[in-house]
């Protein structure tokens, strides 16, 4: 049950750290359940070795890491996804306002 604890915890923490750099990279602040998954891979390696899990237990902890993993991603994903969308918007209204300013600037043609 060991070895399966820790690629668990191992995946958690690989996975934080990339969405933290990937939040960083877009400045999103700091995504609240990266730090978790962080936290949860940083716990569960602390306690496999400390404590024997029954093989129940220890398949409940991967299926809540996986779950943490996938709900962390699609929280990352989304704001990411709006963040990408609001700067297109705000770069198509510059865009209209610059065309607008420059044929209010033009003479009309003869």
């Amino acid at each position: 049950m060991l070895p399966l604890l820790v690629l668990a915890s191992l995946l958690l923490l690989v996975s934080g750290l990339v969405k933290m750099k990937a939040a960083a990279r877009v400045d999103l602040g700091l995504p609240l359940l990266a730090l978790v998954e962080l936290l949860a891979g940083v716990a569960i390696i602390g306690v496999a070795f400390m404590q024997s899990f029954t093989a129940r237990q220890g398949l409940a902890v991967v299926v809540g890491a996986v779950v943490l993993v996938v709900v962390s991603s699609v929280q990352v994903g989304l704001a990411i996804q709006r963040r990408h969308r609001r700067l297109a918007d705000s770069e198509g209204a510059r865009l209209a306002n610059y065309v607008r300013y420059r044929s209010r600037l033009d003479p009309p043609a003869p």
